[in-house]
């Protein structure tokens, strides 16, 4: 038998420790009917509340649905830490929790996945069936030192129309796509301070 609890500790801070919890002798499992200490260590004055409850009790099965876990750790904010333990506060002095619709946890909205440099590779791949062409293709899409547009370097395949005309389509879309991953990213840099 495990027991099963949560610990929460909520406190102002002024650069301060307020409150420090922590078990004397810590263990992955505490066995039934075995001792542990428990050291709670707190400024004068402050209110600590311990609340202990028999895992043999079958309220407590009801109880720990409520305990939803979302988040480990100290949560997002301060009050995300009593919501996501299944817990509401309400204070005069705090804004509070938002009050539960479901008895889950939110599932975590995902941004979808920018297209990279390797998807743009292998769709324009795709659309080339003949070695020739998928050669001229992976040609265009290559980079080059020189700093000639698309137009000029097919000006210098002698290997027939399509594979020109593939050479040029790769070269065009995989040079769009670098001018677009080139913006983004400096749309994430940090901006130069003047001085």
């Amino acid at each position: 038998m495990l027991p099963s609890f949560r610990i929460i500790a909520y406190y102002h801070t002024n650069e301060n420790e307020v409150l420090k919890l922590e078990p004397s002798r810590p263990a992955p499992s505490y066995e039934p009917r075995r001792m542990f200490g428990l050291k709670v260590t707190g400024d004068p004055g402050a209110i600590v509340g311990l609340v202990a409850v028999d895992k043999g009790v079958y309220v407590w099965d009801i109880v720990e649905k409520y305990d939803t876990g979302c988040t480990p750790g100290g949560g997002k904010d301060g009050m995300s830490v009593f919501f996501d333990a299944g817990l509401l506060f309400e204070s005069n002095a705090a804004s509070g929790t938002a009050y539960r619709q479901e008895l889950k946890c939110p599932a975590p909205s995902r941004r979808k996945r920018e297209t990279t440099i390797m998807d743009v590779r292998t769709s324009l791949l795709s659309n080339y069936t003949e070695k020739l062409q998928r050669d001229c293709c992976l040609d265009g899409m290559r980079d080059t030192l020189l700093s000639y547009t698309c137009e000029r370097r097919v000006e210098y395949i002698f290997d027939g129309e399509a594979c020109a005309a593939a050479f040029l389509h790769c070269c065009k879309d995989m040079e769009n796509q670098r001018a677009d991953s080139k913006v983004e990213s400096l749309q994430l840099a940090r901006s130069k301070r003047p001085g």
